[in-house]
């Protein structure tokens, strides 16, 4: 059969759009992308909640050394007056007393205080876990909904050929009116769903902009393409990882170092610690001689309160028994999260691969093969449009399935990865395009 303008609009039309598909799918931008990495670092230098974290776990440092301090020392002067000598002071006393801790106290409330800095330590991890687990989520929403507004726009621009080429075919009756305007209408919902996209960009834009502490409607790069990163084929590393690392694990497991230290300071308290006081006297006003020297020593009758110190110990234990209980359940609900977050992930990785593999290849192979037979004459308008709009909705559900992965993938990664202190120097800002 010759080849006509019928034959050429079709074949030309599909190629454009294959073109464009595989353009889409493989190919990264050659401007300069913004990268999780970048968005990350600057998150977790400028954001106030870890530096606010910071300072309360600078906080529990000092308290260290005031608790190991002994109590200050007392001195008290009296002043007496006789009767008979009206003018200067008959008698004097200075006496100066200092409260000896033999049980050990001082030290067993820096050993508690050393053990709630390093939970304050442990809570700054948490905080930093959640700024990236905040991040990540943002930051695959905005490159996906980045992602899927070019692919409007291609689908666009593609439709709106289509739309131009049919009407001037329907001079020549080689084209329906219905074609031209149903490719219209389909190309006004397209522009309806860019709508939702571009919203959809704008809240992760502005999410991304205050984790970051940039105004809210600064302008942001556009971001690197998401990526497939196959999961390992089990749920072990990620599991004994997340018992190491996970920010509440090491919280709880630090608050039994705190509750174990709180019981050896309630039975230390228990024992009487010993005042010594020493005393001068000088008497009917003789100026610099001292008459007398008292040297004494007292001690607290901890015995007549023995209940309250004994309630004090169970109190204590009691703590700590339950802190190890919260430790116990909370190992379980890890396990239990990571798994469930493990195959979350999974499935929707496997979701993307038949996309990607099958559902795709098929489509294409099928939007050939209409375009082929609408070319021959074989096939309508119609049926060509399903075929195309078959792909289309595949590509779609495609970067769907990607953006779901990679945000699962990125949930389980911040559930299970260790959590360092960053240095909060200033750095580079992400800059405006």
């Amino acid at each position: 059969m010759p080849v006509n303008a019928r034959t050429r609009l079709p074949l030309t039309i599909m190629k454009t759009y294959l073109f464009l598909l595989s353009l889409s799918l493989a190919l990264s931008p050659t401007h300069a992308a913004l990268s999780l990495a970048e968005v990350e670092l600057n998150v977790l230098r400028k954001h106030p909640s870890l530096h606010a974290a910071f300072a309360r776990w600078q906080a529990a440092l000092a308290r260290v050394p005031q608790a190991a301090a002994w109590e200050d020392p007392m001195l008290g002067i009296t002043l007496e007056q006789n009767q008979e000598m009206r003018s200067g002071i008959a008698d004097a006393e200075v006496m100066l007393s200092q409260k000896i801790p033999i049980s050990g106290i001082p030290k067993a409330q820096a050993r508690v205080a050393e053990a709630e800095a390093a939970k304050a330590y442990e809570d700054l991890r948490r905080v930093r876990a959640e700024l990236v687990m905040r991040t990540r989520v943002a930051f695959v929403a905005y490159a996906s909904a980045h992602q899927r507004l070019e692919l409007n726009d291609e689908n666009r621009r593609i439709l709106k050929d289509i739309t131009t080429a049919t009407r001037r075919k329907i001079e020549t009756a080689e084209a329906r009116l219905g074609d031209a305007l149903q490719a219209q209408a389909e190309v006004a919902m397209l522009a309806e769903k860019r709508a939702d996209l571009e919203r959809e960009k704008v809240q992760a834009r502005v999410q991304l902009n205050t984790l970051m502490q940039r105004p809210v409607d600064a302008p942001l790069e556009p971001p690197a393409p998401l990526a497939y990163d196959a999961l390992p084929d089990t749920a072990a590393a990620f599991m004994s990882a997340a018992l190491r690392n996970r920010p509440d694990l090491l919280i709880a497991a630090r608050q039994i170092a705190v509750e174990t230290e709180k019981v050896d300071l309630a039975r230390r308290q228990r024992r009487p610690d010993p005042s010594l006081q020493v005393a001068t006297r000088q008497f009917n006003g003789q100026g610099a001689n001292i008459q007398e020297i008292d040297v004494g020593v007292s001690f607290p009758l901890t015995f007549f309160n023995r209940r309250k110190y004994a309630e004090a110990i169970h109190e204590a234990e009691a703590m700590r028994e339950a802190s190890v209980k919260e430790l116990d359940a909370l190992r379980l609900e890890t396990l239990g999260l990571v798994r469930l977050k493990y195959e979350e992930a999974k499935a929707a990785g496997r979701r993307y691969l038949i996309m990607r593999d099958e559902v795709i290849p098929q489509a294409q192979k099928a939007l050939e093969a209409r375009a082929a037979d609408f070319a021959a004459r074989k096939a309508s308008f119609l049926e060509y449009n399903a075929a195309r709009v078959l792909l289309q909705t595949a590509q779609n559900d495609l970067f769907d399935r990607l953006a779901g992965y990679v945000a699962a993938r990125a949930e389980l990664q911040t559930l299970t990865q260790a959590h360092p202190v960053p240095s909060l120097a200033p750095i580079r800002a992400v800059p405006v395009p």
